[in-house]
């Protein structure tokens, strides 16, 4: 969330706005969905799974980075992308796919290593972006 409030600083204010704006309302949807799903976490089921320096305390389906990922990384590079379609070139796009994707593995990897979901949270996450995110584009 601090990354988002600094586009704030360092890009389109207004594209920033609209982006953590829905981003937290998304967020609060997951929390909605935590309550009415409570579930564990790997860590907290079996002594065997070590959590390394995560204190998790919540529920953890769905998994609300995972619908970081899925969600702001791609509803930011899109409004950028149809806003400033004329000046984009394909090795920017090509780069900002590329560490989108490299972010979304890394935090499977992170998660299913660390203890900290099961695979089933991190899929309910992505599946929950995904669905906002269509929503929030087909109502822009």
């Amino acid at each position: 969330m601090c990354g988002l409030m600094s586009l704030n600083f360092f890009a389109d204010s207004l594209i920033a706005f609209k982006v953590l704006l829905l981003t937290g309302i998304g967020a609060e949807g997951i929390v909605l969905l935590k309550l009415a799903f409570k579930d564990s976490r790997p860590f907290w089921d079996s002594k065997e799974v070590n959590s390394g320096f995560f204190c998790d305390l919540a529920f953890s389906s769905p998994c609300i980075d995972c619908f970081y990922s899925s969600f702001s990384l791609v509803y930011i590079y899109m409004q950028y992308r149809l806003k400033y379609r004329q000046r984009n070139s394909w090795a920017l796009d090509a780069l900002v796919i590329i560490m989108s994707v490299y972010l979304t593995v890394g935090n499977i990897v992170s998660n299913l290593i660390n203890g900290r979901n099961y695979s089933y949270q991190m899929l309910t996450g992505y599946s929950y972006g995904f669905i906002f995110l269509i929503l929030c584009l087909i109502y822009d």
